[in-house]
Formats: C-alpha cells, structure tokens, sequence
C-alpha cells in the first residue's frame, strides 16, 4: 500500500514538472522592459539587453523583443560596431556601450 501511494505520488509530480517545463515559454513569458539578469534563460523572442556600459560583465538588464523597427538613430555597440539603431544592435543580442556612432567605426553601420 505505501509503496503504492509513493509510486503514484513522484509520478504526479512528475507529470506536473513536465507540464511546467512545456507551458513555461509562453504561460510564464517575461514582458519587454521587465528586469532580467544576462544569465537568465532568454524566452523565444526576447533578449536580456545589458544595462548600458557594462560590456563584458555578467550583470542584470531589461527583456528588449528581437522583433522591432524604427528610425535610423546611431547607436555603439560593445562590440566597436556602429548599429542603424537600438532595435538593429538589440536583434545582433549586442550590448550598448553608448548612444551614437562609435568613435573609429570607419563609417560601417549595421543594420
């Protein structure tokens, strides 16, 4: 009998595990702007963009979505390249390391 019920009980939470694994993508889902940590597993879509200026460092961000558009705005990225805007540097998944052009990016801009 209890060698019943224990077997019954870790089946249910099994199936209860698994049942979060699967619906977690989208019944959990992280909204843009919300807090994040750059070690967070990202959500389908979606980034944990870095707080400006911290390249190369483990840190915490904000969820940006990998699907955007906007005006051509310049923008650095960590990386010593100049994006056509955020949402371009943000669909790279590259850290902002300031606004505007890079200094010596020799005029390549990425879209």
């Amino acid at each position: 009998m209890t060698r019943s019920l224990v077997s019954n009980s870790l089946r249910s939470l099994a199936l209860a595990f698994a049942f979060l694994v699967v619906v977690s993508g989208d019944a959990f889902a992280q909204k843009v702007g919300e807090a994040c940590s750059t070690l967070s597993p990202a959500p389908r879509g979606m980034w944990c963009d870095p707080v400006p200026g911290t390249c190369g460092i483990l840190t915490v961000g904000t969820w940006a979505s990998l699907t955007c558009a906007g005006p051509q705005a310049p923008v650095c990225g960590c990386d010593g390249e100049t994006y056509f805007n955020d949402c371009s540097r943000v669909q790279a998944k590259k850290a902002k390391f300031a606004g505007g052009a890079c200094i010596g990016s020799q005029g390549k801009m990425k879209r």
